[in-house]
């Protein structure tokens, strides 16, 4: 095997070290600045949308409980509206977590840089960073949101035109009109009062 010659040794030692090297706490601490920063955004952005939508489903159902009965047609629609909210808001929500979950690991690779994660690095016989337990949040979300969902399905029931039954039957519950069978006798006089009845004098 040849030996690197003593020209090729000189090249070597003269190459520049990177910036990066030199500078290495520099490059981690703006790397960890830029992802805790966006990890803070992504946070406001789910309580954002998940807000959004609370806001307005309930102003939506408070509209719609002071609707009258509606055709099926409209019902249809706001179903759709209904729908397309809560499915849109829990897409978003979803993304949004896992693109935290990444950030989050970049975030634990970049402790372990700084030697955060390591026991005696810094402190000694210590760890700087404590053990964390992750706690997504994400299924307060979706069932908040399923919940939402179901109580504008059960006003949008509530709102169905039903045929009317008030000229049908009495509050008792029995027909009104004459049993079947027994054909109608007008009454007869001046005032359509039996004629049993006092006549007024004019």
């Amino acid at each position: 095997m040849r030996k690197p010659s003593t020209h090729l040794k000189q090249l070597q030692s003269a190459r520049p070290t990177p910036v990066w090297v030199e500078k290495r706490f520099d490059v981690l601490k703006l790397r960890y600045d830029d992802q805790v920063s966006l990890l803070r955004k992504l946070t406001d952005v789910d309580l954002q949308v998940f807000s959004g939508y609370l806001t307005v489903s309930l102003a939506f159902g408070s509209w719609l409980s002071q609707q009258q009965p509606l055709d099926y047609l409209a019902l249809i629609g706001l179903a759709v509206i209904a729908a397309v909210l809560a499915i849109s808001t829990t897409v978003m929500l979803l993304f949004n977590f896992k693109r935290r979950v990444e950030v989050v690991a970049t975030v634990k690779n970049l402790n372990e840089a700084f030697g955060f994660e390591a026991a005696g690095a810094i402190i000694p016989d210590k760890k700087v960073n404590a053990t964390t337990v992750f706690r997504p949040w994400r299924s307060v979300y979706y069932l908040c949101i399923s919940s939402v969902f179901f109580g504008l399905s059960l006003l949008l029931y509530s709102k169905q035109v039903r045929p009317n039954t008030s000229l049908e039957a009495t509050a008792t519950g029995k027909p009104v009109g004459l049993p079947a069978g027994q054909a109608h006798t007008p009454a007869s006089g001046p005032t359509g009062l039996p004629p049993s009845a006092p006549q007024r004098q004019r």
